[in-house]
């Protein structure tokens, strides 16, 4: 057995070689088994010769793709042999690689494309095959130095390139670890070797989750003796900053940042002005660096350089990865040339948004990047071209201002102009609707002061701009309102005013305002006290239910009385301000009015009369006046008086509202 992997069965498929079975005197030997190892089946392949299975992959069909050796009789070498199987085991089809000499398949995967990589070795060099699905060839490709190498194993990586692993040459008869990393194309991108004095050979690579990789073999150059397990962990060494393409400025510093590796005993950090032919130039050393440690500054020299590249040197226990810019950087002294404003000019009047114009920079070695535009020493924004108008929300503000320009290279070098010019932008007011106002009109209008536009310049039109676009154009020069043209639904609104004169400048408002718009009432609600048809005095407690409104909120109620308005700008659910001056019989309701005007009357509407008179006085009957009595004392007294009535006329009813006072029993 040379191969193991779990199915998608939670069984186990196994690949290798035997000699007690097949047609020859090895065959390729195919096991499958289920979870706990018991046989299901088991499958021969090859001819009469020596075949041999090294590797084996469930692939995306349920099927089975296994690479190896074959025999080939006739000219008396083994070729790397590819079999392709289907779910039990029945052979799809073969395929053999390879030339005159002797070649091997180790290792095989299924790649992204559905097609196969093979790993191995051709003669003396590693050898990897890229195949289709069907195992037609796509590329092939070798790699070793000057010595002999051998590929063991490959894995697919993240970015569709393959990384293989084996054993190549040290020099002295003995192997170290070999690790290739190649393009999706099977070219060389970096290599590596880890090992001893003795000999070392890497058998499995693959990469891992934090995008390194991890080798399994054996070693004789460390462990307890003779011959152990070998495990290296390593990291996919690069360059992140300078990468290529970049542009630094001579002269200043700049951060040289890279991945994570291993802990390195040392760095040496080296740039390159030839493309990365030779490396003289030494930046700078690291002695113990942490894990963490991936920066260093560095004071770039004070050169021109269009060919720059950065190379680091590890040094991990005997071992010396090394990372290099993926393609050149350039260094960079020159600042843009100089340059002139054109307009506004010095002391121009102009708009809040003028189009500001200058002449133009040039950089001929990092070449150049853009212009920033400065007003009053801030930054109002930037451009690739000579001129820049400023959105209306980014706009001047009315009055007196210094403006200049900074033109910028690619290396961060920046020239400013020659001039800086003093301007008055001119502008005029909004009136109304105030600022953040609410409204529940659909269309509602908007109103300004009249434009001033300066001498010798002409107002032809206004603009009304609603959210950014215009919504009213061509507005008589004469008209300081207008209603808006389109229906406004429920929803807040940016608007202003733009005038635009005879030469073409536009001059919007100072103000930008927002406008928000609720066409629903607010919620209902219902009356409290007085209850309907209470008796009360001229100023009794009003009182009722909250109302609710979810835009634009409850601004205030209103008491109507006999459906006069009678008490405004209610701000609570209670009123006892209403002085209702003549008796009788009277209605009473509330209306809740939102922050946009929209009304809404209390589910009731309830009567109550009104009496602010005190009842006749009453005729006494007993005991007469100046009456004595005989009786001893002490003895009872009885006041006797009449009984009172008290009568409202309303609406042509009588109501009597009799006031009873009864009798008094008096101890004298």
């Amino acid at each position: 057995g040379e191969s193991v992997q779990q199915t998608n069965d939670g069984g186990y498929i196994i690949a290798g070689y035997t000699s007690s079975y097949g047609a020859g005197y090895s065959d390729v030997y195919l096991i499958k088994t289920d979870s706990i190892g018991n046989t299901l089946w088991t499958k021969t392949y090859g001819g009469s010769g020596y075949d041999y299975g090294y590797s084996v992959q469930q692939t995306n069909d349920g099927g089975y793709i296994i690479a190896g050796s074959k025999y080939i009789s006739s000219y008396e070498y083994e070729n790397v042999y590819l079999i392709k199987t289907d779910g039990n085991g029945n052979t799809l089809w073969t395929k053999t690689y390879g030339g005159s000499r002797n070649d091997y398949g180790y290792s095989v995967q299924q790649t992204n494309d559905g097609g196969y990589i093979i790993a191995g070795i051709y003669d003396s060099w590693v050898y990897l095959i890229k195949t289709d699905a069907n195992g037609n060839t796509h590329w092939t490709k070798t790699y070793r130095g000057s010595s002999n190498a051998y590929g063991y194993s490959v894995d697919q990586t993240s970015d569709g390139g393959y990384i293989v692993g084996g054993s190549i040459s040290n020099g002295t008869n003995h192997y170290d670890v070999y690790l290739i990393k190649t393009d999706s194309n099977g070219d060389t991108l970096l290599t590596r070797t880890y090992g001893g004095s003795n000999y070392d050979y890497g058998k499995s690579v693959q990469q891992t989750s934090d995008g390194g990789y991890i080798i399994a073999g054996y070693t004789n150059s460390y462990g307890a003796g003779g011959d152990d397990v070998y495990l290296i962990k390593v990291n996919d060494f690069n360059i992140i900053q300078p990468d290529g393409g970049e542009y630094v400025g001579g002269g200043e510093t700049y951060n040289i940042i890279w991945n994570k590796i291993l802990t390195p005993e040392s760095l040496y950090i080296y740039y390159s002005t030839d493309s990365g032919a030779t490396y003289p130039n030494l930046i700078g050393k690291m002695y113990n660096p942490s894990e963490d440690d991936t920066t260093f500054t560095w004071n770039v020299p004070n050169i021109n350089c269009k060919s720059a590249k950065i190379k680091i040197v590890a040094f991990i226990y005997n071992e010396y990865p090394s990372a290099t810019s993926d393609s050149v950087f350039t260094i960079d002294i020159d600042f843009p040339t100089s340059f002139s404003l054109v307009s506004p000019a010095y002391l121009d009047t102009t708009s809040t948004t003028p189009v500001f114009e200058w002449h133009k920079s040039y950089d001929s070695t990092a070449g150049f990047s853009h212009y920033e535009i400065y007003v009053d020493n801030i930054l109002l924004g930037s451009s690739s071209d000579t001129f820049f108008e400023p959105e209306v929300d980014n706009r001047l503000t009315t009055g007196w201002h210094t403006w200049y320009v900074k033109a910028v290279d690619n290396a961060g070098h920046k020239t400013s102009s020659n001039d800086s010019f003093y301007i008055y932008a001119k502008s005029f007011h909004l009136l109304s609707p105030h600022d953040s106002s609410w409204t529940n009109q659909s269309n509602p209008t908007f109103s300004w002061e009249a434009f001033n536009p300066p001498t010798g310049v002409n107002l032809i039109k206004y603009q009304l701009f609603i959210n950014y676009g215009i919504d009213r154009d061509s507005i008589s020069p004469s008209d300081t309102s207008i209603n808006s043209s389109s229906y406004l639904g429920e929803a807040a609104y940016t608007w202003y005013i733009q005038a635009v004169t005879d030469n073409g400048v536009e001059w919007p408002t100072i103000e930008l305002r927002t406008i928000r718009i609720d066409k629903t009432a607010p919620n209902s609600f219902d009356l409290i006290a007085p209850v309907d048809s209470a008796i009360t005095d001229s100023m009794p407690a009003f009182v009722w239910h909250s109302s609710f409104d979810g835009l634009s909120g409850i601004k205030k109620y209103e008491l109507w009385i006999d459906d006069s308005l009678t008490v405004d700008n209610i701000h609570d659910t209670t009123c006892s301000s209403a002085n209702i001056k003549t008796e009788g019989v009277h209605t009473w309701f509330v209306v809740a009015v939102d922050s946009a005007g929209n009304e809404k009357q209390s589910g009731d509407t309830n009567t109550i009369i009104v009496d602010t008179q005190a009842p006749i006085v009453p005729i006494l009957i007993a005991p007469d006046n100046g009456m004595t009595t005989n009786d001893p004392l002490p003895h009872p007294i009885t006041f006797i008086w009449g009984k009172v009535a008290k009568e409202l006329l309303y609406k042509g009813k009588r109501n009597g509202i009799n006031d009873n006072r009864g009798s008094l029993v008096r101890y004298n």
